[in-house]
């Protein structure tokens, strides 16, 4: 009896452990998702050459305009 009066408590435990547990890895997920919902991530911009002090915000406005044909005022517009 003692015995398992002992293993229902542990269980108890054990459960309330597992939903706190999901709880938690779901605002994980949501914060997560929220830092990352505003980051881009562009290819296709090529590598400066070593040792230059290239601009990297002009580059982006540059490939914004020039190859992803966006208007000057746009691509201007956009906060980096």
């Amino acid at each position: 009896m003692v015995v398992e009066d002992r293993n229902r408590k542990l269980w108890e435990q054990v459960t309330k452990v597992e939903e706190k547990t999901e709880i938690i890895d779901f605002a994980l997920s949501t914060v997560n998702s929220k830092s990352m919902r505003n980051n881009y991530m562009f290819s296709g911009i090529t590598e400066p050459r070593v040792n230059t002090n290239e601009d990297t915000e002009s580059t982006l406005r540059a490939f914004l305009r020039e190859k992803m044909k966006l208007a000057k005022e746009e691509a201007a517009s956009i906060k980096l």
